[in-house]
């Protein structure tokens, strides 16, 4: 019996892994580990249970060690497993040897947990060893503090990953050269991302549902109720928006409602559900990982109508100073990254973002707007306010 950790679980993303195996280790983390463990989105996640024998898995296994060459693994597999670095189960899973495993995982999460503890600042570990006989309430305030120090590194690690993750790792570069601006540029018709885009306008122009088929799965747009439908795990989903796609490997029906309603209740698989917005969105992230699709102007004044639900969106790196920035003043693309002092990736992906959903366009009739927009007295002194509103909520510009 593991002992009881529901103040602190350990915090688990899953990988190539199907709803009943999902369920299960849920039902496994409440009844048998004592909450132990929880499973939680892959940007708050401490360690990856990994099942290898879902379609694909192999090409998203490679991704995976890329993007997480250090993270604490569990693999889940029917064939036996030549990797030293990680734990491993052959299926099928005992419940005893899986916790046991289970066990091993949480034991290296506190090891990193604990190296992290180290790298607090010393003179806040001298601060509480002169402490020494303190009163409870000043040690309680001690530990409170210490605990918050630990979280803010762990949200800065985390930070970090989901910046590599969806902005990519992209350099800034003179947006002056055409053919540096071409090596961070892509087509969205040469991806799902434009795909997508051709279903959602038929299915408003002619106020239908579209099915989606292709080589990895379904999906089902139904804008009467706002939703997107998925057959496909979100992994999956991000290893296809990066890969370029033709039209001809993707089969577009429209269908009535009622009779997608029909196919949807006498369906044998699970579907994920999405706000379209939301699924629009994270598409856009998903493709664009820190380039700017072709012919975006990077010099002229960006309009944004209003801010995003950020409750319901993946919210990427700097969202919410440029947002508060292009709220207050339009402003160009470079322009922006060169104000907030941010890379241009993180820009360029938010923009594809706001873009892909309506929210944002170029402001065709100001040309140059980089090279008009100078910082007035005026202006400045707006700056200065706002970088004070910014730094009140705990952001950074």
């Amino acid at each position: 019996m593991m002992p009881n950790s529901t103040k602190n679980p350990i915090r688990i993303m899953k990988q190539g892994m199907d709803t009943r195996t999902s369920d299960m280790l849920k039902m496994v983390f409440e009844k048998h580990a004592q909450a132990a463990f929880i499973l939680v989105e892959e940007t708050q996640a401490e360690a990856c249970i990994f099942d290898m024998d879902t379609l694909g898995s192999k090409a998203l296994w490679e991704i995976y060690q890329q993007q997480h060459p250090a993270m604490p693994t569990l693999v889940l597999s029917l064939y036996d497993w030549v990797g030293k670095k990680h734990l491993f189960i052959k299926k099928p899973v005992k419940l005893t040897i899986l916790l046991e495993q289970l066990t091993l995982l949480k034991q290296q999460v506190e090891q990193f947990r604990l190296t992290l503890t180290e790298l607090i600042p010393a003179s806040q570990t001298e601060t509480q060893t002169k402490a020494g006989t303190a009163s409870p309430k000043k040690q309680t305030q001690d530990v409170k503090h210490t605990t918050q120090t630990l979280e803010q590194y762990q949200q800065h690690y985390f930070s970090q990953y989901a910046d590599n993750r969806i902005c990519g790792e992209h350099p800034d570069i003179n947006l002056k050269d055409r053919k540096a601006v071409a090596s961070i540029s892509y087509h969205a018709n040469e991806y799902f991302q434009g795909l997508f885009s051709k279903a959602m306008h038929l299915a408003k122009q002619q106020q239908c549902c579209i099915h989606i088929q292709g080589f990895f799965g379904e999906l089902l747009i139904h804008p009467a109720k706002n939703r997107l439908l998925s057959s496909v795990q979100e992994e999956r989903l991000f290893t296809m928006a990066t890969m370029p796609i033709k039209a001809e490997h993707v089969k577009m029906l429209t269908v009535p409602p009622e009779e997608l309603e029909q196919q949807i209740k006498t369906a044998s698989v699970a579907f994920y559900h999405y706000y379209l917005e939301q699924f629009t969105w994270k598409l856009s992230l998903w493709t664009a990982r820190g380039r700017i699709m072709a012919d975006t102007p990077l010099d002229q004044a960006i309009v944004l109508s209003r801010w995003p639900n950020f409750t319901r969106l993946l919210i990427p790196p700097h969202a919410m100073q440029i947002t508060a920035l292009w709220i207050e003043t339009a402003c160009s693309l470079a322009e922006t990254a060169r104000l907030l002092e941010i890379p241009q990736r993180d820009v360029f992906t938010f923009y594809n973002a706001v873009y892909a959903i309506g929210l944002a366009y170029p402001d065709h009739q100001t040309k140059d707007h980089h090279k008009t927009l100078k910082l007035s007295a005026k202006h400045t002194e707006q700056r200065g306010l706002f970088r004070k509103i910014l730094s009140h909520l705990g952001l950074k510009i």
